[in-house]
Parts: C-alpha cells; sequence; structure tokens
C-alpha cells in the first residue's frame, strides 16, 4: 500500500537547512508529514521541548516511529490552535500550497489562490510565539505570494525573504516572521 504521507523532497531538505541555523530551546513544526525535517533539527541542535504537528494520524504514526516517543512530542491538531500564546519559540512549516478551487485535499491544496493555507497556519503559528521569537515558512511562486505578503503585512507580521531555491518546475521562498513585542497601554 503506497502511503499518503508526505515524503522528504527538495522542499524538505531546504526547510531544514534554513531552519537548523536557528537554535530555540522550544521549537514547533507545523504539518511535520514523516517527521523528517523536526527529527533532523533536533538532531542538529537538541532542544528542550520539540513537537511536531500534523492533521493525518497516519503521519503521526510515521514521524513518532522515525523521532522516538521520547524525543518529540506529536499533536494530531490544526497548525498551532491548541497551544498557549508563547510556547514556542520558533515554529516553522512547509505548507500545502497548490492553487485548488475544491480545496478538498489538506496535505497538497493551499487553497483557492494557494495561499490560504498558508495564511491561516501563520497566523496560528504566531499566536504561539513567545515575543521576539520567529516563524519561518516556505512558499512558492505557484501560489499567490503577493497576496499573502501583504495579508501579513497589514496584520503587522512583516515577513523578511530568507533565501530561495529555483527548481527546475518552481520557485521555493523561506521567509521568516518575528514576533513583535506588544506595547502596553498607559493605564
Amino acid at each position: 500500500m503506497l502511503s499518503r504521507v508526505y515524503q522528504p523532497s527538495e522542499d524538505s531538505f531546504f526547510l531544514l537547512k534554513v531552519v537548523e541555523r536557528i537554535r530555540a530551546a522550544k521549537v514547533a513544526e507545523v504539518g511535520i508529514g514523516s517527521g523528517f525535517v523536526i527529527h533532523e533539527y533536533v538532531k542538529a541542535n537538541s532542544p528542550d521541548i520539540a513537537v511536531g504537528t500534523d492533521l493525518d494520524i497516519e503521519a503521526l504514526k510515521i514521524a513518532r516511529d522515525r523521532n522516538g516517543r521520547e524525543i518529540i512530542d506529536h499533536v494530531l491538531c490544526l497548525s498551532c490552535d491548541p497551544f498557549r500564546e508563547g510556547s514556542f519559540q520558533m515554529v516553522f512549516f512547509n505548507p500545502p500550497y497548490l492553487r485548488d478551487e475544491d480545496a478538498e485535499d489538506l496535505a497538497t491544496s493551499g487553497g483557492r489562490e494557494g495561499f490560504e493555507r498558508t495564511y491561516e497556519m501563520a497566523c496560528s503559528s504566531y499566536e504561539a510565539l513567545v515575543d521576539h521569537g520567529c516563524m519561518v515558512f516556505l512558499a512558492s511562486n505557484l501560489s499567490n505570494l503577493e497576496s499573502l505578503l501583504q495579508k501579513l503585512r497589514r496584520e503587522g507580521k512583516n515577513a523578511v525573504q530568507l533565501v530561495s531555491l529555483k527548481l527546475f518546475f518552481e520557485e521555493l521562498y523561506a521567509f521568516k516572521v518575528t514576533k513583535e513585542l506588544v506595547s502596553q497601554k498607559s493605564l
């Protein structure tokens, strides 16, 4: 039987290359698929807390078998929704970004314009960050990238492009968003 769980590919290696240089004690990967990226991140950086989330129970089982139960916590959920604000110093993800009118396959469909799922994951991940924590995500020229960046900017989530990777069928971009300290209102 062929597994529908996303296996490591060029984009997985690209994301790993970007995040493994960012050291954080509390990390989460949203949509871990087979668990490759978070597993390699943990091997390279030894964070105190590592969490992988996915909507697919089969993916979580495969990731748990790869990663071991005592090293990485595996949570069945959408993005970082169940986590409190300030839970992580870094959250990273490689979201689905293919344009899809039906948006039925959550593993590959990024939504009608290809960025809607990325936006949802970014909003949820941002909320789970500590002040000055960061999220790192991949985006593709196959989606409406400019609309995604504009929407994030309007909400104060300024995405900075770190690096890009040109493949024969698309160009991938790695972005970093740092959570800014919220100024306190005068009483």
